[in-house]
């Protein structure tokens, strides 16, 4: 079970190796935008790699709760 309330959404879509990347620009908006964390992100694998064989076609939603 996920909790309730507002979170921050990034949209991965290059290959999985550069996913920090996609977590430091997420971190850096939530700097710019004065945001707060509120407890750990979680990640949802859109694309599935069986069905995918280009890892830069892949996406991952990255959320990240915010206080």
């Amino acid at each position: 079970m996920l909790p309730g309330g507002r979170v921050a959404v990034a949209i991965h879509t290059e290959p999985h190796a550069q996913l920090p990347d996609t977590y430091a620009a997420l971190e850096n908006w939530l700097v710019a935008e004065g945001e707060v964390p509120a407890g750990p992100a979680w990640e949802a694998y859109v694309t599935d790699p069986a069905d995918q064989a280009n890892p830069a076609k892949w996406r991952t939603e990255i959320f990240q709760p915010l206080g």
